[in-house]
């Protein structure tokens, strides 16, 4: 930093200017496009590492080098691509200078720089729009957090025949999906890891603290905090690869004839205390079961109630089912004084977790179960800005061991009496597994 304070008081006005807009004079060396011949630049790093502006540079940098006629620019969603990458305070729009501006023609899907290089938008939720590329670079964000990701990717990687050279930069927090194994793992891939605390010259010691704290030497740290691809916890019961597979689109939905409110309640309240699993899943006219809504919560007895009554009403559904090993007649209480007339069905765990998780997981195993999602693309701006709902329960699934009492289960379990309440006969429930297997 001191020789690039020496260099910047060294300067004239206008040369002060253009190093303000020298993205290589101020990145940090993992920022910068690496050299050599090679395909797909995999940057997978943690949270706040700098791969928004990292991506939004190197299109830039495309585009002054007219290295490619069209450049695909693409993220999750409508809502994402817009926010993130195009007017985000790292965007492109944000990262470009002022004599390099593109323009940006929200409604044609593209942005135009000043030389004719075209910006394509596309969103990875609607997998078909990548068919009509056929330019030779791209930047896909978080393409492993996409709802159709392997799709959107297979129509790309069609289209990428620009003659002349081919980039596919990935800038990510990984997810441990196949597409990300495997695209790390390919002969001209450059995998970039890096760390959050890499960047800590711009982030809040506080919040770095807090994090350092809370998430380092944990699973969920070593993802989001230092880019690590994880592989599923051999003692979950659960495998991202299948919970992925299974994901379903809102209007994809058959009618449901039955739906229930799944609780887990808290033992205490407090910063430290588990939250109260509160899930909502319904039974399909197909005969399977759909996780519609999560929505878990640490709270005071009346708040996670209150979300309990309010689900119900939202969803009309048919029952609540409570889990009563920690508060007996509480619970019930609890939730009859949010509503008098909640039809409450309580459960006392006899079973170890893992003997109760069991036909669950076997019933995901045979693609039974789906967590549903709105896959919509540019429709719906609220629906676009929507946070995937089930990402907490999801990593309960892949990384919790059931037999280890101090790990965070609540979202999982009430996920589990939620299904099994809709597809698991507690008399025989191998015997309707295989009975619905057939």
């Amino acid at each position: 930093m001191g020789q690039r304070k020496r260099v910047i008081l060294g300067l004239s006005p206008d040369e002060a200017e253009r190093i303000l807009w020298d993205w290589e004079f101020w990145a940090r060396d993992k920022q910068l496009e690496p050299e050599g011949d090679w395909f797909t630049w995999l940057i997978r790093a943690g949270r706040g590492f700098g791969k928004t502006r990292t991506g939004a540079e190197t299109a830039n940098k495309w585009a002054r080098a007219k290295k490619f006629k069209q450049i695909l620019i693409a993220g999750r969603t409508a809502g994402d691509v817009r926010s993130v990458l195009i007017e985000g305070p790292s965007g492109i729009l944000a990262t470009s200078p002022p004599w390099f501006r593109p323009k940006y023609e929200p409604s044609n899907r593209q942005i135009i720089w000043p030389n004719g290089v075209v910006g394509v938008i596309r969103y990875g939720d609607a997998p078909n729009g990548f068919r009509g590329f056929e330019g030779g670079g791209a930047i896909l964000d978080e393409l492993f957090h996409w709802g159709h990701a392997e799709a959107a990717y297979d129509n790309l990687m069609f289209g990428m025949r620009e003659k002349g050279d081919i980039r596919v930069v990935i800038p990510c927090t990984p997810l441990p999906t196949k597409l990300c194994r495997e695209i790390s793992a390919e002969d001209d891939t450059v995998d970039t890891q890096g760390s959050t605390f890499e960047n800590s010259d711009n982030l809040s010691p506080k919040a770095l603290a807090k994090l350092r704290k809370k998430y380092l030497g944990t699973r969920v740290g070593d993802q989001e905090l230092l880019g690590k691809i994880l592989t599923d916890n051999p003692a979950a019961q659960w495998r991202h690869e299948t919970i992925l597979r299974l994901r379903r689109s809102r209007r994809d939905l058959p009618e449901m004839v039955r739906i229930v409110v799944a609780v887990d309640p808290a033992a205490s309240y407090g910063p430290k205390s588990d939250e109260t699993g509160i899930v909502v899943a319904g039974l399909g006219a197909d005969g399977h079961a759909y996780i519609l809504d999560d929505l878990s919560l640490r709270g005071q007895p009346h708040e996670w109630a209150r979300v309990v009554s309010n689900a119900y009403r939202k969803w009309s559904a048919n029952l609540v089912v409570a889990e009563t090993n920690n508060g007996g007649d509480m619970v019930e209480s609890t939730l009859r004084s949010a509503n008098a007339h909640l039809p409450v069905r309580r459960i006392h765990a006899k079973k170890g977790k893992r003997t109760r998780a069991e036909p669950v997981s076997t019933l995901y195993e045979q693609g039974l179960v789906h967590h549903v999602w709105d896959l919509d693309d540019a429709l719906s701006p609220a629906a676009n800005s929507e946070i995937y709902p089930f990402a907490e329960m999801e990593r309960q699934m892949v990384s919790v061991d059931l037999n280890d009492p101090k790990d965070h289960d609540d979202r999982l379990d009430a996920a589990v009496y939620a299904v099994t309440e809709l597809l698991v006969d507690d008399d025989d429930p191998l015997g309707s597994l295989a009975a619905m297997a057939s």
